[in-house]
Parts: C-alpha cells; structure tokens; sequence
C-alpha cells in the first residue's frame, strides 16, 4: 500500500469495537448487476446469499449508511469487502476469496475518490487511482463479476459491469447527475435537470416520466424532487406531465401521433446528452475516450421496428 497511495490515504482497519450494535442483511442475486434483501435463511435451507455485517454506534442500527464498519461476504462466506467510515471518510478494501489483496480505495467528503489501485490474483498492480483521476476495479459477484469505473475529480464518468468477464452493461455519468446506461436490451436515460426518467428497449418505443414528487434515492433515501426542475419546463416536459392524465379507449391515430412524438422528444434529450458528454471529455482532457461514447451511442442509433 506505501507504495500505491499516498500517506495521507493509508489507513489501518480498526478492530470490531464490542460496544457496537451488528446488523446482518442477507441478500441474493438479483438479475445480472443486482441484489435483493431477503429474510434470514432458516438453518437447513440451502440458499445461494451474500451477506453484508454492519456495525453502528448504539442507537444509530437503523440509519443504514450510519455504519462505521462494513463486512461483505460471498456466499461460500468469504470475505469480499471491508469498509471503516467516518462522517468525512471511507477507507475500502477487497480481497479476493484465497484472502489475498484485490484493491484499496479512499473517499473523502467534498473530494470523492482520492486515491486507490487494484492488483491481480499475483499482486500484480491493473489499476490505478492518482489525486481523483484513474481507473478502478470492484468485485461484483467475485473475481469473475466485476465493474470497471474511470475516474475524473474523484467521480466516475464511466463505468462498465462484466459477468463471467463479458461486458454486461456500460454507463456514462456527467456531474451533474445525468447518465446514459447501456445494455443488449435496452437503454435508460436520466436526465436530472429536466427530472425525468427515459427507457428505451432494442425493439420497442421510448418511455419518459417525470420524477414523482416523493421519489427518492435509493442508496439514501433522499428526496429527488423538492424544489421542482433546475432548468424550466420546455415542450417535452409539459408532454410527459400530460402522459400522466389516463385517457381511456384512445383513438388509434391518437395512439400512432404519441409514439412517434414519444421517439422524436427522446432522441432530441438523449442528443444532447451525448453533446454534453463529448463537451465534458474535451473540457476534462480525455479525448481519447470520446470513441467511446460514440460508438456506444450508434449501438441504438437506429429506428426501433
């Protein structure tokens, strides 16, 4: 580690305090890239789960991100993860199920990802974070299933999940909360400006909503809406604010007059997205990644049949 981060970003993993409070969630894979909490397996069930330990001050076990250690477990209970956070940091590290070293990682608030490296089953090191700039790897499922982020200010701007060492899924992220998600089957857009959800399969018509007023985050539970949209509604938003008025028994021409206007509104967003993806790259000096979200973004160019 004294070699791959700087001292600022070492850390020595504190020991589990027996003051306090452990919480167990169970959870098991969910698709390709998920998980799903599921009760306590009784004891002569045999159920393929990953287990996450968390340990809290004494009165804060409910809040779910007021650990100050986390424990992850594959399902053979190997230890995959380790996390010590305070309010300001969080120092992570993962092994791999011999116990052997897979990567670091520091967070500090306001910065982001400040430093971290991956090395190889023979300690070989595969990536790279520097002063919030580089790439990272995490260990999804294990050594097999994993994601790939590229870094810039401590944020990802791309990150790609493999299964089984395929790529599963690609997604691009600009600050301000934007991204565009790739897979085979389909595509998601959200556009945080505007608050507004966009789903697009490989054969089918593009789906927008605006966020509900109580929608939340899932990680943190906070409000995604409360004070309205950061930019002004234009036309598209007004169509999707009206989508939500059920009209029963439409008239065919109404329905055909919809879906085409419902293609048109998502590729004008999903445009300049990718405008203001390619702006980012050039302004952040990573004009050689700018292949990427070209090429990806022909993938679904073409008109869905």
């Amino acid at each position: 580690m004294k070699k791959l981060v700087p001292e600022s970003s070492r850390h020595v993993f504190a020991p589990i305090d027996p003051t306090w409070v452990k919480r167990v969630d169970y959870l098991q894979p969910a698709g390709e890239e998920a998980f799903t909490v599921v009760p306590r397996p009784a004891p002569n069930r045999k159920q393929r789960l990953f287990s996450h330990v968390a340990y809290f001050l004494s009165g804060r076990e409910t809040e779910p991100s007021a650990y100050l250690k986390l424990m992850c477990y594959d399902a053979e209970g190997h230890l995959m993860q380790e996390v010590d956070q305070t309010q300001n940091e969080r120092f992570e590290r993962e092994t791999y199920p011999d116990g052997s070293e897979a990567g670091y990682l520091h967070w500090q608030k306001s910065k982001g990802i400040v430093a971290g490296y991956n090395l190889d089953l023979h300690g070989k090191t595969i990536a790279r974070v520097q002063n919030g700039e580089g790439e990272h790897l995490s260990w999804n499922f294990g050594p097999e299933d994993y994601t790939r982020g590229w870094l810039h200010h401590g944020a990802y701007y791309l990150t790609k999940i493999y299964r089984q060492r395929k790529l599963s899924s690609q997604t691009f992220w600009l600050l301000s909360g934007d991204n565009l998600r790739l897979t085979l089957r389909e595509e998601r857009l959200t556009v945080s400006a505007q608050q507004e959800f966009w789903t697009r399969r490989a054969q089918g018509i593009p789906y927008g909503q605006a966020w509900p007023a109580d929608a939340r985050e899932v990680n943190t539970g906070n409000l995604l809406k409360q004070h309205g949209p950061s930019e002004p509604f234009d036309a598209i938003h007004q169509r999707l604010l009206a989508n939500k008025d059920f009209v029963r028994n439409p008239r065919p021409e109404d329905v055909a007059r919809a879906m085409a206007q419902a293609k048109q509104d998502y590729q004008t967003r999903r445009n300049t997205f990718v405008r203001r993806y390619r702006t980012f790259l050039d302004e952040a000096h990573l004009k050689e990644m700018i292949p990427e979200i070209t090429h990806s973004a022909s993938l679904f160019n073409a008109e869905p049949s």
